[in-house]
């Protein structure tokens, strides 16, 4: 099993494809280096991601399960999908609220990571 530790990181990590969003929106409303610092936080996490596969592929107990049921584990998808968009649909990018949007951010991080998505 992976620590806590192991799987906030892991969670975090569906947090990139939120910065390559308000980088791009970044990068057309003039703020270069908000852009880039986005973009170099979303990178890292994806390595973060592609690193703590291969460590557990490498390191965790491997054994055989038997498949009994099913179930869809879908249904945070359309939350995702909203918030990866929501930054395509803002004016421009000196019109976000950060007051608002920095607590959102966090309690929307907080939920995805201790639940079962």
């Amino acid at each position: 099993m992976l620590s806590t530790l192991s799987k906030i990181s892991l969670t975090s990590t569906a947090i990139a494809p939120v910065g390559f969003t308000y980088a791009w929106v970044a990068w057309f409303d003039g703020e270069k280096t908000f852009a880039g610092l986005a973009i170099a936080a979303s990178l890292f996490l994806v390595l973060v991601c592609i690193w703590m596969l291969r460590y557990a592929k490498k390191n965790l107990e491997r054994f055989n399960f038997s498949v009994a049921t099913v179930e869809a584990a879908d249904r945070e998808n359309m939350g995702f999908l909203l918030l990866y968009l929501l930054p395509l649909f803002t004016a421009s990018f000196t019109a976000l609220n950060w007051i608002v949007w920095v607590p959102t951010l966090l309690i929307f991080a907080m939920i995805t990571s201790t639940g079962y998505s």
